[in-house]
């Protein structure tokens, strides 16, 4: 067998798993088996006896049989991952200064943050999230972050953060984009692609 086919036979186990050793199974080992026993019951110099053919008559229906397992652990395995199928939102708060924080407070959301130069010694940055849950998202629920606009002082008061809500809006062509922006003696999240614009 030369070493790019099995490099390749490997690489498609290991990214379709049960499903490639079911067809592979049922194409190449039964189809064997097959062939094997089609060999036995034409031969004629010398005959087969009927203990070889019943042999073979075995192998070929085991083959069967294994494959249709395989096929059966196939399907129960693809049902299997659509149930434990993950969804996410994501999108990205820019504009923000580097000199505040935004901290995820739910489990599930992951924050990236990059800095963007916009002129000498000044910088923007951007925090791209992304919400990952294992139910449906609703159109409407939100997702809260801390946002801390002091960076901190030392003494035994801690900085007090201001809650921000990420609003899912249903899904989107585009990653939703929102900006932080003055709400009364709070902040917070506008959405830049949503025609209700808050």
């Amino acid at each position: 067998m030369d070493a790019n086919l099995i490099k390749n036979l490997a690489s498609a186990g290991f990214l379709w798993g049960p499903f490639f050793f079911s067809i592979f199974f049922m194409l190449v080992i039964t189809r064997t088996a097959h062939s094997y026993y089609a060999k036995v019951i034409e031969r004629t110099s010398p005959p087969a006896d009927i203990e070889e053919k019943r042999i073979y008559a075995n192998y070929f229906k085991l083959s069967i049989a294994c494959g249709i397992v395989l096929v059966f652990i196939s399907v129960v395995w693809w049902i299997i991952g659509q149930l434990h199928q993950y969804n996410t939102f994501e999108g990205a708060i820019i504009g923000m200064d580097p000199d505040k924080n935004l901290v995820p407070v739910e489990d599930g959301i992951y924050l990236r943050p990059s800095e963007t130069q916009i002129g000498v010694g000044r910088y923007l940055r951007d925090y791209h999230f992304a919400v990952v849950s294992d139910k449906p998202f609703v159109e409407g629920q939100t997702f809260r972050l801390d946002y801390y606009s002091d960076t901190g002082s030392i003494g035994d008061e801690k900085p007090k953060p201001i809650p921000l809500y990420i609003e899912y809006r249903g899904t989107t062509t585009a990653p939703m984009k929102y900006k932080l922006t003055p709400d009364g003696t709070t902040f917070k999240l506008t959405g830049l692609n949503d025609q209700r614009g808050n």
